[in-house]
């Protein structure tokens, strides 16, 4: 972790014993909205009220190697140009699975609903393939500029 995310966690994060006590007492809407880290992520791709995507391609972490292979191409970059993995850490359970409790599992459901719901995320990750072919029609949808009423998310607050 860098100086800087140390500081932050150490300010933000501090009063949480664990993960579990972080889930259930933490994560809130009023810190959810302070916190760039904890930001629903279609915030960061959709405009507020007129539901139109900012980007061309949406990547998922699930996907990061293909992913980034797939923008090489599109941006000519270098083929010796790769994704450096930066914090591993050793200690941690195999399974981010492992880390949650029932009850946590619908707290985060509950708070990230846009985002299970417009990705198509579930939580024992067996939808990759839907979510990857949906990626596209959700950019296809966009550049049409003509969402209808099937496919009209509401993806603002």
């Amino acid at each position: 972790m860098n100086e800087i995310d140390e500081k932050w966690a150490a300010i933000n994060l501090k009063a949480f014993d664990n993960f579990e006590e972080f889930i259930k007492i933490g994560l809130f809407k009023r810190n959810i909205r302070r916190h760039l880290h904890f930001k629903p992520q279609y915030k960061f791709l959709l405009t507020p009220y007129n539901k139109k995507i900012l980007v061309d391609f949406i990547g998922f972490f699930e996907n990061i190697e293909n992913d980034f292979k797939y923008i090489k191409n599109k941006l000519s970059m270098d083929a010796d140009v790769y994704l450096k993995h930066e914090n591993k850490s050793g200690n941690r359970k195999h399974n981010y699975k492992d880390y949650y409790t029932n009850e946590m599992k619908d707290i985060v459901a509950h708070i990230y609903k846009k985002d299970i719901e417009i990705f198509g995320y579930n939580f024992d990750n067996s939808s990759l393939k839907q979510q990857l072919d949906k990626r596209w029609s959700l950019i296809d949808d966009n550049r049409n500029s003509n969402l209808n009423k099937e496919k009209d998310y509401k993806f603002h607050d």
